[in-house]
């Protein structure tokens, strides 16, 4: 009589663990996102920026993505399994023409306007404009231009001051 109930015991104990690893392994299963495809990383970084993409190519658990924009030549990076953009390269930089050369006269010590920065801002990232703030720093007078998106990360767009270049572009929750 013992023994019967010790043997029911340890069935009952074996079939808990089974149990317990088979939910585990299901989890892991569903928890695993499908990465993203080329096609996917693609259409992300065209939505994101209006330019030619002229090359992808995939390297350990990322997309290499060459990108060319009226202000030069970017190699972006899109992480396979989240479709982030993890880094954006500017690879060579094509001249934009400021606003002042459409008078004939170019100053280039002439200081853009906050809505020539807006403008620029607008070109490399879908959204609307919610702040921009003119800073130094080293000698160097840029913008950073807040734009707010929907449904995706905002962005701060960083815009030479005198050139019309944007620096950088930084993506936030």
């Amino acid at each position: 009589m013992r023994r019967s109930k010790w043997k029911k015991i340890s069935i009952a104990v074996g079939v808990l663990i089974l149990l317990a690893l088979a939910c585990f392994q299901f989890g892991n299963v569903l928890s695993l996102a499908s990465p993203v495809s080329a096609d996917e990383a693609r259409k992300l970084v065209q939505e994101k920026y209006n330019g030619n993409i002229v090359n992808v190519t995939q390297r350990d658990n990322k997309y290499e993505i060459t990108l060319e924009l009226d202000t030069g030549t970017y190699v972006l990076e899109v992480n396979r399994t989240t479709g982030g953009i993890e880094n954006l390269t500017r690879t060579s930089q094509n001249h934009l023409p400021n606003s002042n050369e459409e008078t004939g006269a170019p100053n280039k010590d002439q200081i853009l306007t906050k809505e020539d920065a807006a403008r620029i801002a607008l070109q490399k990232v879908n959204g609307t404009v919610d702040d921009i703030d003119l800073e130094q720093s080293d000698g160097l007078t840029y913008f950073l231009v807040e734009v707010e998106r929907e449904h995706t990360k905002d962005a701060i767009v960083q815009i030479n001051a005198i050139s019309g270049e944007v620096m950088s572009i930084t993506w936030e929750d």
